[in-house]
């Protein structure tokens, strides 16, 4: 017996397990055996519960506590699409847990990803002469807080405001994103 077992495993369960002798018949169409059959269909009910119940206890595969899970932190927001579907409702509640603080490019780009969408973002550091390479972006300090944010990915108008929204609430207050979707 394991996690999704059917309703005749438990009824083979049970009568196994059940006391061997002439007044319990092992046959289906005896009394005690429709009776364990019954009783072996709620077992299953509940084990089936319990399966559905593994796939809510984490938000990117929830589906029926998934308002809980957005009522946690603190969905919809103002930048909430109302028509949105389960799996960027469900993207939404990703970004809201990971998004608990970090400067790093790496965590912005991570942050991205929870939304669906790859990407790449530069650094519009200032040039400096004997740190610089050749290919290097040529800035100077006016550039000092801005980035770049290349997304790989093609999203509607209203698709790229919420995005770009949502990413502003967590990102330093001096860093001047631009994002370049390509």
């Amino acid at each position: 017996m394991g996690i999704g077992s059917s309703v005749e495993d438990y009824k083979n369960a049970m009568i196994a397990l059940s006391p061997t002798g002439a007044c319990w018949p092992t046959d289906n169409e005896s009394n005690w055996v429709k009776l364990l059959y019954g009783l072996s269909e709620e077992f299953a009910r509940v084990d089936t519960s319990c399966v559905t119940l593994l796939d809510e206890e984490f938000p990117n595969t929830s589906t029926i506590l998934l308002e809980n899970w957005e009522r946690v932190v603190g969905l919809p927001d103002a930048f909430s699409n109302p028509d949105a579907s389960i799996e960027e409702r469900q993207a939404a509640v990703l970004f809201k847990l990971q998004a608990r603080g970090g400067q790093s490019k790496e965590y912005l780009e991570g942050l991205i990803e929870t939304l669906g969408f790859e990407n790449t973002i530069v650094e519009c550091n200032p040039f400096e002469a004997d740190l610089g390479e050749a290919d290097s972006f040529l800035f100077d300090e006016t550039w000092l807080h801005h980035f770049i944010v290349f997304v790989h990915a093609s999203p509607t108008v209203d698709e790229k405001a919420i995005f770009e929204a949502r990413f502003k609430t967590v990102i330093p207050a001096q860093s001047v994103p631009i994002f370049i979707y390509e």
